[in-house]
């Protein structure tokens, strides 16, 4: 069970974006492109556009909260500060939504039903 969903991909090749699944673009809280360094730093950022661009063909998330695509190098520890201002600022919202606490609820359920 996790509070924050962060997909963590490679710029798009031309087409790739289609074979995403929808089912998994319904779960993030973000998508980190890694890689945008070097010779990739342009794939990543149209990767980073196309993405941005996908995400509004999908209906708005019943806790409020927008999913963001941001671009980093793991390589240069560039953008990896960003990713974690991110997961803070989605924590906060979900704290002050009330979404954290029900998140919670539902996971204490779920493992009382588990054990039993």
């Amino acid at each position: 069970m996790t509070d924050f969903f962060l997909l963590l991909w490679s710029p798009v090749r031309e087409n790739e974006l289609q074979g995403m699944k929808r089912g998994i673009i319904e779960m993030i809280d973000a998508i980190a492109i890694n890689k945008a360094d070097g010779d990739h730093v342009h794939a990543a950022r149209r990767s980073q556009s196309e993405y941005r661009n996908a995400l509004h063909l999908f209906p708005a998330a019943a806790d409020g909260w927008n999913p963001q695509v941001l671009t980093c190098s793991a390589l240069n520890r560039e953008g990896i500060g960003e990713i974690l201002d991110l997961v803070l600022q989605h924590r906060e919202q979900q704290e002050a939504n009330g979404f954290l606490a029900a998140r919670r609820r539902r996971q204490s359920l779920d493992w009382m039903r588990e054990l039993c």
